[in-house]
């Protein structure tokens, strides 16, 4: 572990920009992270369940990762872009849910997700970008 660290920041610190603007032209990266959710859910029974109810919170979390790309343009200190990405997630919940005398086991996973963007920026010196992006999936 000790070693990729220091692969990783070596690797950083040598790295040398391929356009002689930063934050002009394509890119491409990968993400990681970590993910949690929740679902709260009223159920309420029906036939011979009728008048019969119970509250149930599902939750989950886990590891997921992901690739980006897009395409950014300078002008002045204004950015304008654009950015699609994609996401496997690894978040996901086994519960068991009464209503009555009733049991039911319900899962909850998330898989994927991809989404788009519009990303508008300024730039308040040549190498800071404060950012804007409007997600869409």
């Amino acid at each position: 572990m000790k070693r990729l660290a220091l692969i990783t920041i070596t690797t950083a610190l040598l790295a040398t920009t391929a356009n002689a603007e930063p934050f002009n032209g394509p890119y491409v990266g990968v993400q990681g992270g970590y993910e949690s959710f929740n679902i709260d859910s009223t159920l309420t029974g029906a036939g011979a369940l009728a008048g019969d109810s119970a509250n149930a919170t599902f939750g989950g979390d886990g590891l997921n990762g992901g690739l980006f790309a897009g395409y950014g343009k300078r002008m002045g200190n204004l950015y304008i872009g654009t950015e699609l990405e994609a996401d496997l997630g690894g978040a996901s919940s086994n519960n068991k849910v009464t209503v009555g005398a009733t049991t039911a086991e319900a899962d909850a996973e998330h898989k994927y997700d991809v989404g788009a963007s519009l990303r508008a920026g300024f730039l308040p010196t040549s190498n800071t970008l404060l950012l804007w992006a409007s997600r869409s999936c």
